[in-house]
């Protein structure tokens, strides 16, 4: 982090950073079994059999990487009458990528079938020839992070009595985040027309403009030497942000050389939208009171909530079977069932009481 003070009542900051991550790994996409009939060629046995077999490494491997580049532009303000601000701007962009390899099982199995590939021979002496089956696959995500924030602090007013300050904290902050379209591409070489596609997901995101405010009186001191009091301090504090939340459907599939097999997958995968804009308010108030230095009482009320996530929002009706099991028969049946996002989801709430004693000897 850089700093430079411009003047007595300002100081501005600059932060910049970088961060990586890079993961490699063997990758083996040939496993599993495959089924050989008994009237292939290559079947020295006279019923259907299931095989597996070893290959080796193949495939160059998984490698990905992970990189986060965040920048923090800011100032410090000393105000009049004790009071301070600082106004900053945070940018941050994370993306991971990928590239790997897979086997297209269906023509591996195919081949096998009909004799093409003989996966009875001593496959790591006489190695099959598996590369035309080979798929490359690669895959880019990114997500973005803007947030601007403003907070000031000071004293608000003197209690006469006790001859303590009240102090008040405020702040304002806009955060705009989410991820851009992103695909996974799958690359068949032998069948560029049906085996070349990529999964496309789509965008989200998400704005929240908040407010917030705390307010500490510290009500009575060890300077005001009150019996059964040495200290007594209140806390009052609230919260209220906005929420403006874009969600998209999450898949779509895509094949670049076969429209018509792409309009095929469109009506499975259709293009949906939700937007859903919601606000909560959670307030807090707690009191701490020491009757003696080394002993503290403390109870707090606080409201807080989660709020729903993008496929939560989105709706986007999924049908499909589920088995259920009737525990009187033991019948299983299949059932169809319906799923799917809410637009009009609000957050979860929840309400808390907290109540703790601290004894500190001294």
């Amino acid at each position: 982090m850089s700093k430079s003070g411009l003047s007595e009542t300002l100081e501005l900051f600059l932060d910049l950073s970088t961060n990586g991550n890079h993961a490699s790994s063997v990758n083996v996409p040939f496993g599993g079994s495959y089924f050989v009939p008994a009237a292939a060629a290559t079947n020295p046995f006279s019923s259907d059999v299931s095989v597996s077999f070893p290959v080796g490494n193949l495939a160059p491997g998984f490698n990905s990487n992970f990189i986060t580049r965040s920048a923090t532009l800011g100032g410090i303000f000393k105000l009049a009458r004790g009071w301070g601000a600082e106004l900053d701007y945070t940018w941050s962009k994370s993306s991971f990528n990928s590239t790997s390899n897979a086997a297209s099982n269906p023509r591996v199995g195919n081949d096998i079938a009909s004799g093409i590939l003989n996966p009875f021979v001593d496959t790591l002496k006489y190695p099959l020839n598996l590369a035309p089956y080979l798929l490359s696959e690669h895959y880019y995500f990114p997500a973005t992070l803007n947030d601007f924030a403003l907070r000031g602090s000071g004293p608000l007013f003197r209690l006469p009595v006790v001859g303590s300050v009240a102090t008040l904290t405020v702040g304002l902050e806009h955060r705009r985040e989410g991820n851009a379209s992103s695909n996974f591409y799958v690359d068949d070489p032998v069948d560029p027309v049906n085996g070349t596609y990529y999964l496309h997901y789509n965008a989200q995101s998400e704005t929240i403009d908040s407010i917030y405010s705390e307010l500490n009186v510290p009500l009575l001191a060890a300077k005001n030497h009150v019996w059964g009091a040495n200290a007594l301090e209140l806390q009052i504090a609230g919260r209220v942000e906005r929420y403006g939340v874009v969600s998209n459907s999450a898949l779509g599939v895509v094949f670049p050389n076969n429209p018509s097999l792409t309009a095929l997958y469109a009506q499975f995968f259709p293009i949906l939208q939700s937007k859903t804009t919601y606000r909560s308010t959670n307030p807090t108030i707690g009191l701490k009171y020491q009757p003696v230095a080394e002993l503290t009482l403390r109870g707090s009320y606080a409201t807080a909530f989660l709020p729903p996530t993008f496929s939560q929002l989105l709706r986007n009706p999924i049908s499909s079977t589920s088995m259920i099991n009737d525990p009187k028969t033991g019948t299983t049946y299949g059932i169809s069932t319906l799923g799917g996002g809410n637009p009009n989801l609000t957050p979860q709430s929840s309400t808390s009481w907290d109540v703790g004693i601290i004894w500190e000897p001294q």
